[in-house]
């Protein structure tokens, strides 16, 4: 079996009223349509261009899986070893927000919200315990995902890494990924490129740009290990099903990690791109 038999999503669908009110939903099914998914959506006006698009393209995955520790370059602006095996966490799809919505500050903790440029896959295949020569079979497409989160427990974490208590370790850690949470602190979006039209999964470069200034720059060499790799390796314990979302990790430039650091203030516009999908633009406004 080959890659999800979809044409060309790259433009985000609205078939509510219709046949499906969501993009997973289009994912799941198309397969099962003769005609063909190109005609399918065309004989239901289904297209729209993707700059007046304000919604997600994925609106409420059942399971949002994010890779942590995933670029080389990152672990070492974090002063951070290599991970040996990935690292993931799960992130609230009730963070999701689209392009174009704002990202809000929390009131509790304005000054410490960070950005992370992510490319991130749509799975279009039931996929658990699967090998890593098989998981492109399993993949739609993908998008971009802004991986917020506030770095008020970072320090204290990494350096807890370093030391011999095992359960503030782990605390921290808690405290960290919960940091992660917040109302919007998961752009997603513009677009859906599906898996066909992406072309090399093993090739490709992502980019944040802060106020028009480049921030994060990096291509897919600097991986730890591979989509395939790491997908494969969370497949042990998670099943992820079409429409769910897993978002491959984060490299170098985040503002934490940065002299002097550079997090998001109220009135930034912080864009995150991929020259195969699009941008991913989202204004920065306090509580």
């Amino acid at each position: 079996m080959g890659p999800v038999p979809l044409q060309n999503l790259s433009d985000i669908v609205d078939l509510d009223g219709t046949l499906f009110n969501q993009v997973k939903n289009l994912v799941k099914r198309l397969e099962n349509y003769d005609p063909g998914p190109q005609k399918l959506l065309q004989s239901n006006n289904a297209f729209h261009d993707a700059s007046t698009v304000r919604y997600s393209p994925i609106l409420r995955p059942h399971v949002l899986l994010a890779c942590g520790m995933a670029y080389k370059d990152h672990m070492r602006e974090m002063n951070t070893p290599i991970p040996k095996k990935p690292a993931g966490f799960l992130k609230s799809p009730n963070s999701i927000i689209a392009n174009g919505d704002p990202i809000i500050l929390p009131s509790t903790d304005p000054n410490m919200v960070d950005f992370e440029c992510e490319l991130a896959c749509v799975i279009g295949r039931p996929l658990y315990n699967v090998q890593p020569e098989d998981v492109l079979k399993h993949i739609a497409g993908f998008t971009m995902i802004n991986e917020l989160g506030s770095r008020s427990h970072v320090r204290a974490w990494l350096n807890a890494m370093e030391g011999t208590n095992p359960k503030e370790c782990i605390e921290l850690f808690m405290a960290t990924a919960q940091d992660k949470q917040l109302p919007s602190f998961c752009p997603m979006g513009p677009v859906i490129e599906t898996f066909d039209t992406f072309g090399d999964v093993n090739q490709f470069s992502i980019e944040t740009k802060l106020n028009g200034e480049i921030m994060q720059s990096a291509d897919s060499s600097d991986l730890i290990f591979t989509i395939a790799e790491s997908l494969a390796y969370f497949s042990r314990w998670y099943k992820l099903m079409p429409g769910d979302v897993y978002s491959t990790g984060s490299p170098y430039g985040v503002g934490y990690a940065r002299t002097p650091q550079r997090l998001l203030r109220d009135g930034d516009i912080i864009e995150v791109s991929c020259p195969k999908i699009g941008c991913l633009s989202n204004p920065v406004i306090s509580a």
